[in-house]
């Protein structure tokens, strides 16, 4: 979301960084939590039989908390310690820590542990001591910025009052402490909307974001009655974060956004656009009856034409906003099933000269209806000799993935002839080649068994050719390495029954193998939906421009005492993006009650 990188949405050598240290931390451990399940649900809390760690324990949490806080460079490593192995026996010391404040980069640390555990952890019983802490942090109008913004950021991940427990059929905790923490959050919730309007721009924009990862009619409610009786936000980034939370709320603040739709900053433009595309997004993840399906036809159908640059002349087609106005459009198609949306798709992404909306109307074209006439085009078309030399590259990359994933026969071969020719434009390299998302695309249509018989032969010929003659090699874990390891077996699979499929963990592991700096290969809109939005918080921030933590030759580095505060928020937001799938569904993620069987004795669940 960002207006004035060339190509803002390209891994960076920090992120990098930090995936180095994170591999370092993990090579610790003796072993991972349980699994969270469903990316789009709630975790589920897990059991420690225990409540204090033992005295050596405790005494290696306090000098995690204490001895790398202070460096930027090994906070990041501390805390996924911290978070993976001692998980919920930290958090007395982390809200010790909060609650004394006595160090600037010990507190800002402890808080946003807090968030990764919540994240992480799932709404356990043990987290909830540290809700009023947060709350009481948030308000203390004194303390330093950047201590109560980053207060504000954990609250949203505890997700308000709704979610103290996982659903209605939890157990977790006693019933008068999860009362306990449902009057904290709503605390918390009071919190976060007053800090919407605080003078510091910094606290605004964490509290905006925070309320629209919360989401729910009460947030909601409470944040546009408190705009109507308080002046607008003091800074623009301010207003942008706020439009951001509009788009994930379910008040109807419609005029607002029709009106900066039309602003003459283009970034509150781009903004509106991106909020209305969650919106929308938001609408095909849940069931909803004829009725409503109406209603949000009728109101996306009021949104499209100010998206369009023939009906709003302040949108500028090949920068920031027309780039998230073009992605708002694709989103909208899905409600107001317009047919012709997805051709005015695939012209806009074979005349965009400009990286930013050649990668929305790629991401956009992913999802268009299977049938839709510019399907079929994009398989035959980017196989042409000459296609990649008029387009963008992630123009190119995005249609392989949607010539090979839906496994036609003009698709296989348009893969193919990437696939089998390491020389033809674009030309790969290591870190990045669109040859990678044309393998991936091949091998999930081989294993859902899209790809007829007639054309299987020449989808795992392709594969082998790309391991043997068209992919970049290097040292270490490549790309290539990894296709490799997915190919050999599968071919004496195949020789041996031409109905056998690739293993359906292959997918994952290719994708693992190298960095899609454009989110196209993702499974569903709402994955791209969330890349854009967390691209958005990382713009709201600064963080395209944070200092590098240190520097000097090796053995001789200087930490950098510039930007502490941002390059440690970079490292939290690394490990988790602010925003996840479950905050694009209405109830964050819980889980549903269950019917009650007579049977059944709650305290004996081990889903709480």
């Amino acid at each position: 979301m960002n207006p004035d990188r060339a190509d803002a949405r390209r891994p960076t050598a920090r992120k990098a960084a930090y995936a180095a240290a994170v591999l370092l931390a993990l090579s610790l451990l003796p072993g991972t939590p349980r699994a969270a399940g469903d990316d789009d649900l709630q975790p589920l809390p897990p059991r420690i039989f225990f409540s204090q760690p033992d005295e050596e324990a405790r005494r290696e949490i306090d000098e995690l908390l204490d001895n790398a806080s202070g460096d930027v460079t090994k906070s990041a490593e501390a805390r996924e310690i911290l978070v993976r192995r001692y998980g919920l026996w930290a958090v007395p010391q982390l809200v010790e820590r909060i609650e004394a404040g006595n160090n600037e980069a010990i507190v800002r640390n402890a808080v946003l542990t807090i968030g990764s555990l919540r994240r992480r952890l799932g709404p356990s019983q043990h987290l909830w001591p540290a809700i009023r802490p947060l709350t009481t942090l948030l308000r203390k109008e004194g303390a330093e910025p950047w201590r109560r913004a980053f207060a504000a950021l954990a609250l949203g991940t505890f997700y308000g009052p709704d979610t103290a427990r996982r659903g209605g059929g939890s157990h977790e905790g006693t019933e008068a402490g999860a009362a306990k923490a449902r009057e904290a959050l709503v605390e918390g919730n009071a919190a976060l909307v007053w800090a919407t309007s605080d003078a510091n721009a910094t606290v605004s924009i964490a509290a905006s974001i925070a309320l629209g990862k919360i989401g729910g009619m009460t947030a909601s409610r409470l944040r546009a009655e408190h705009r109507r009786s308080s002046p607008p936000p003091a800074v623009p980034e301010a207003e942008l974060a706020e439009l951001l939370a509009i788009g994930l709320m379910p008040h109807d603040e419609d005029a607002r956004l029709l009106q900066a739709l039309k602003d003459e900053d283009r970034r509150v433009r781009a903004a509106a656009a991106l909020a209305i595309a969650c919106w929308a997004v938001a609408q095909g993840g849940e069931a909803t009856g004829r009725a409503l399906a109406a209603v949000a036809a009728t109101r996306a159908a009021q949104f499209d034409p100010l998206l369009h640059p023939a009906h709003n002349s302040a949108l500028r087609p090949g920068e920031w906003d027309g780039a998230e106005a073009l992605f708002a459009r694709g989103a909208l198609a899905h409600v107001t099933r317009r047919a012709d949306a997805w051709e005015e798709l695939y012209q806009a992404a074979l005349s965009a000269t400009e990286q930013r909306p050649a990668v929305a109307a790629a991401q956009a074209l992913l999802f268009a209806p299977q049938g839709a006439p510019a399907r079929a085009r994009i398989a035959e078309i980017v196989g042409r000799t000459n296609f990649a030399r008029s387009v963008r590259e992630p123009v190119v990359a995005g249609f392989l993935v949607i010539a090979g994933s839906d496994g036609t026969p003009a698709g296989v071969r348009s893969c193919r002839a990437f696939l089998r020719d390491k020389s033809r434009e674009p030309r790969g390299r290591l870190e990045y080649d669109v040859r990678y998302h044309a393998a991936v695309a091949l091998v999930r249509a081989l294993i859902a068994g899209r790809v007829p018989p007639e054309a299987r032969a020449d989808a795992v010929d392709a594969l082998s050719e790309a391991v043997r003659v068209a992919l970049p090699r290097g040292e270490g874990r490549t790309f290539r390495s990894a296709l490799a390891d997915v190919v050999a077996p599968f071919e004496k699979q195949f020789a041996a029954d031409p109905a056998a499929r690739p293993n359906p963990k292959a997918p994952a592991l290719l994708e693992a193998a190298f960095t899609d700096p454009d989110a196209l290969l993702a499974h569903d809109l709402v994955d791209v939906t969330v890349d854009r939005l967390n691209d958005a918080v990382e713009f709201l921030f600064g963080l395209d421009s944070v200092s590098k933590a240190a520097s000097g030759p090796p053995g001789a580095r200087t930490v950098s005492r510039d930007d502490v505060p941002l390059r440690l928020l970079q490292g939290w937001l690394d490990a988790y993006p602010y925003f996840a799938r479950g905050d694009l569904l209405r109830d964050r993620g819980r889980v549903a009650a269950r019917a009650p069987d007579p049977g059944r004795n709650p305290e004996l669940e081990l889903d709480r």
